[in-house]
């Protein structure tokens, strides 16, 4: 050990501040000496880190910068930070502070004994570390010693593979306001940390160069860990560091031909986070993460289009995904269920915080994600036994069949769902992002008849959903207005299509699956905004959702349905009348755009466009752009 580090001890068995009892020496570097300590009086076990007094605790930048730490680390809640207990000075002038005890292993040691991981473990290791960062950047904290040997791999209650970031000692702010970090005046302050403090082959090119940090020099060590991980391998391999200093900034970094393999989306995803150029990385550690979640909603979409390919070589009926114990199985020895309450843990990862409604099909609860306070909207489904076993097993199938459609669609104007399964219980759920927002028929009674610019905003972005299932072959067969949420954020409003509950899957990587647990000429939906065919019975395709969409355009342009009949009957008898829907003359619009609802109120489908991107092509240009996401 060099000579240079701090000399301080504390004895196996010393009592510390009379309240950390001293269990060995885990770690010392100039910065400081962390023993693993017992709290008595909470039976807990922690990392005790003190400054040594009798060295580099002497010098006022060195203390000042520890207490920085502790002040740094003292903001951040997030549960993939490491957590501080306790800090202060003792009677002997001793700076410390008492952090969280991590057990498991550094991410480098579990590369360096599994090599590398799959895309979705890493991801979800990456994803960890992205959101703990959005919170300190948020605090204006920036990490700048991002690397392996700094996350370490834990399980808890909940999850195996839990990542904490540990190790601040390297960070600075980059907020304005630096002087809350500063326990002494100004003029005794100590320099600020230099901008190419970190380990050497995880900086960022800005960092080398000696400019300014910013949050996207974090995103690009995250970026480099990302590549690492996937890889088995660093990013940067050279010994010299003189070597290492031109990868970052002049040489291709990566290897990309390592990831020729993985999918598009992670390629792009790496490549992107590691540009040279801080204005062609990801602007905020929460657009990464929701790049991040969008690389992993496809990965789950391509996992489900392989479950269909194995089952169409089954002997079974062909579905989406079938359980492997059948699902009247299930039923007959299942206990009376329990559903969660307010307060419960659910399926281990979710506690639920209230529920938002109840209908024949279950419960929704608003619920927070155990591991990073996500909020989330869990979906249980309720076991009727109404109709025998074999009816409440087709529910369950629908159902479980339900989030694998849903699995396949990452267009951001889709409701994203997050999981989905079963219980140990054998409650069936899935879990959705949760949308603070209103139903459109809500949404529209408070706003009235939209200008033409603003429906057009809004149906742009319900096409680009409904184009990206078209391609996958599925038919979402209930458009309407409360299938349609409507977000407003800082002034932007902005759409969801949600509720596939009878979704079908006719055409594309799914054709051949009998996947609607219906019975042909059976007609599902909505009557007030299902097409003729749909009401019919008829096989149907793409221009069936646009005409229901043609429907809900009619009420956002007009402020009131295109069908008003209140009777069932009636309205049934109104659409499957010969007549096309036609908008009111009165109605000034752009003569684009009223031939574009002409085509889609269209009786026979066959004159309807045939898809979401032909409407999308021939609609006008709106003045302004569509926001986004």
């Amino acid at each position: 050990m060099p000579s240079n580090l701090p000399h301080y001890h504390l004895q196996t068995g010393a009592l510390f501040e009379d309240k950390y009892r001293v269990l060995r020496e885990l770690s010392r570097s100039e910065r400081g000496i962390i023993y693993l300590s017992l709290q008595e009086s909470m039976g807990r076990r922690v990392a005790l880190k003190v400054l040594d007094p009798g060295t580099s605790g002497q010098a006022p930048a060195a203390r000042e910068r520890f207490l920085r730490e502790v002040k740094i680390i003292s903001k951040l809640r997030h549960p993939n930070t490491r957590t501080i207990y306790d800090f202060g000075e003792s009677a002997a002038g001793v700076a410390y502070m008492v952090l969280e005890f991590v057990e498991g292993e550094t991410l480098a040691e579990l590369l360096r004994r599994e090599g590398a991981q799959k895309p979705r473990r890493a991801l979800m290791f990456i994803g960890q570390a992205a959101r703990a960062l959005t919170e300190a950047h948020g605090f204006g904290i920036l990490h700048q010693d991002l690397c392996p040997t700094n996350f370490k791999v834990m399980s808890t209650e909940t999850e195996r593979d839990f990542i904490k970031i540990l190790d601040f000692g390297m960070a600075r702010i980059a907020c304005a306001d630096e002087a809350q970090f500063s326990s002494v005046a100004d003029e005794n302050a100590p320099p600020p940390l230099p901008v190419h403090s970190g380990t050497l082959c995880y900086m960022s090119p800005e960092q080398l160069r000696g400019d300014e940090s910013t949050f996207a020099s974090d995103l690009y060590s995250l970026g480099l860990i990302l590549y690492e991980v996937l890889t088995g391998e660093p990013a940067i391999t050279d010994e010299q560091p003189i070597a290492q200093m031109r990868q970052h900034l002049s040489a291709e970094p990566l290897a990309l031909a390592k990831l020729a393999t993985l999918p598009p989306e992670l390629q792009q995803l790496v490549r992107q986070a590691t540009s040279k150029s801080i204005a062609l990385r990801h602007s905020s550690a929460e657009q990464f993460t929701e790049a991040l979640d969008l690389v992993l909603k496809a990965l789950a979409a391509r996992e489900s289009v392989e479950t269909v390919r194995v089952s169409l070589n089954s002997d079974s009926e062909p579905m989406l995904e079938e359980p492997s114990t059948p699902m009247t199985t299930l039923i007959e020895n299942s206990s009376p269920q329990a559903f969660p309450e307010p307060g419960d843990f659910f399926a281990e990862a979710y506690e639920i915080k209230t529920i938002l409604g109840t209908g024949g099909f279950g419960h929704v609860y608003f619920a927070r994600r155990r591991s990073d306070q996500h909020r989330v909207a869990v979906k249980v489904l309720t076991r009727n036994s109404e109709g025998g076993d074999a009816t409440a097993a087709k529910h369950s199938r629908r159902f479980m069949r339900e989030a694998r459609i849903v699995a396949l669609l990452k267009c951001p104007y889709t409701i994203s769902l997050l999981d989905f399964g079963e219980t140990d219980d054998g409650l069936l759920f899935h879990v959705y992002e949760y949308l603070d927002g209103k139903v459109l028929s809500e949404w529209l009674q408070g706003e009235g008849a939209l200008s033409e610019q603003r429906a057009l905003i809004l149906l742009r972005q319900i096409l680009a959903s409904l184009a990206e299932a078209h391609e996958q072959g599925i038919l979402h067969r209930d458009i309407k207005p409360s299938n349609l949420m409507i977000l407003e954020a800082d002034g932007m409003t902005n759409v969801r299509v949600i509720d596939f509950g009878i979704a079908k899957v006719v055409s594309g990587v799914l054709a051949g699956t009998r996947t609607d647990l219906t019975t042909e000429g059976t007609a599902v939906g909505t009557p007030r905004y299902m097409s003729p065919e749909q009401l019919r019975g008829d096989s149907l395709g793409p221009p069936s959702d646009l005409y229901s969409l043609g429907l809900v355009l009619f009420e956002m342009l007009t402020g009131r349905p295109a069908i008003e009949a209140s009777n069932t009957y009636h309205i049934i008898a109104q659409q499957i009348t010969e007549a096309d829907i036609t908008l009111p003359k009165t109605l000034v619009l752009d003569p684009t755009l009223r031939m574009v609802i002409d085509r889609l109120l269209s009786w026979d489908p066959k004159r309807r466009f045939q898809s979401a991107a032909e409407v999308l092509d021939a609609l006008p240009v709106p003045i302004a752009s569509a926001p986004q996401v």
